[in-house]
């Protein structure tokens, strides 16, 4: 049995508990595929409530946490310096570092890292030598990053395309394979929508560059129509915009915040109509998509990312700009041609069973370790 280990932070809670991110989902169903494919998997990460812990949820995995503080530099370093001298590391064992900043310090001769999606292209005000520079130093920690280490898994081709644009030695960026993101359909689970409402769903981490304030102001847009009074907005989840969309919508008893356990996101998008994805930037082939699709929701997201890898516009959901007025008016559109609503569900549906299950990500997973890297 081959040895893989996988490199993190703050993936567990010392007291067992996964916590809640589309980071720490893809770490943790990463290392389970492996582990159920023969490799004995250690998930080295750093403790966020400073304690030491040890789990072995199988005989194949083990999860360690390790009390380090400071810098991330820092960290990356201290974790590196641990798990080389771990009693159960070789030299030519296979190094994952979870993300592509923390290969950024990668020493060891076997190492792969994960690229989860663009995260500098939120709109920002800066002068045009500022931008410049920013992209010079963009580039140059890409590079160094990719010559670093023995391979990348990127999660779109977005950022493959930016990279190529901006870099053109064939050596490196032939190091990156694209592995998009998954859902796990459940062809048993009833998909029934409600008939007397029309559900339409904010469902991720409540920042602005998500596009929480967008859909904001879309609902009241949307407050001025005669159909407003048989929508209903969910917003679930949490984030530091959460006080702002309370305050701004606490007069429409039609939006209600919740919050869902992970593993019910299928159950919970299935009680939805519509699903939004007003994403501005930092984004991956996202999870919230690939899930509201996966319980055939009528997708609206905007081309940021890798959303439009994943969605083709009018065919298995709406791709607009990052606009209240352009994401108001979609919901407006989807509204009022129900059978288009429904034909882009049940296309995008369709699409996440064939293109994006979890299946075909483990094995596109395990294939590049046994024929690309030979491990």
């Amino acid at each position: 049995m081959k040895n893989i280990h996988i490199i993190t932070e703050e993936h567990y809670t010392s007291s067992g508990e996964l916590r809640i991110g589309g980071l720490h989902n893809y770490v943790d169903t990463l290392a389970r595929t492996l582990s159920n494919n023969g490799y004995k998997v250690y998930i080295h990460e750093t403790s966020i409530d400073g304690k030491d812990f040890l789990f072995e949820p199988t005989n194949s995995l083990t999860i360690i946490g390790y009390s380090i503080k400071g810098a991330f530099r820092k960290r990356c370093l201290k974790l590196e310096k641990i798990v080389k001298n771990f009693a159960h590391f070789k030299n030519d064992d296979l190094v994952i570092w979870a993300t592509d900043y923390m290969a950024l310090y990668n020493h060891f001769q076997n190492a792969i890292t994960i690229q989860h999606g663009i995260a500098w292209d939120v709109p920002k005000k800066m002068t045009p030598l500022k931008r410049y520079t920013r992209l010079l130093l963009l580039t140059k920690q890409k590079i160094k990053i990719l010559s670093k280490i023995k391979g990348m898994i990127c999660v779109d081709y977005n950022y493959w395309n930016w990279i190529k644009a901006n870099y053109s030695d064939s050596s490196l960026i032939n190091k990156i394979r694209i592995i998009p993101n998954y859902v796990a359909v459940d062809d048993q689970m009833i998909l029934s929508k409600p008939d007397d409402t029309i559900n339409i769903c904010f469902s991720r981490r409540f920042e602005d560059y998500r596009g929480s304030d967008l859909m904001v102001d879309a609902i009241k847009d949307l407050s001025s129509k005669e159909i407003f009074k048989n929508l209903f907005f969910y917003f679930a989840g949490d984030g530091p915009r959460k006080s702002y969309i309370q305050e701004e919508l606490a007069k429409y008893d039609n939006v209600i915040i919740t919050n869902y356990n992970p593993n019910d996101s299928l159950y919970f998008h299935s009680k939805m109509h519509i699903a939004v994805i007003p994403t501005i930037g930092s984004e991956g082939t996202s999870l919230s998509a690939l899930e509201a699709m996966g319980a055939k929701c009528a997708v609206i997201a905007t081309a940021t990312g890798g959303l439009s890898n994943i969605i083709i516009d009018g065919y298995s959901g709406l791709i607009i700009q990052p606009s209240h007025l352009e994401l108001s008016n979609a919901i407006l559109r989807l509204v009022s041609d129900k059978s288009l609503a429904n034909e882009i569900a049940s296309t995008g549906f369709l699409e996440v069973k064939k293109s994006f299950s979890k299946q075909k990500w483990e094995q596109q997973w395990i294939d590049y370790i046994k024929i690309w890297l030979n491990y």
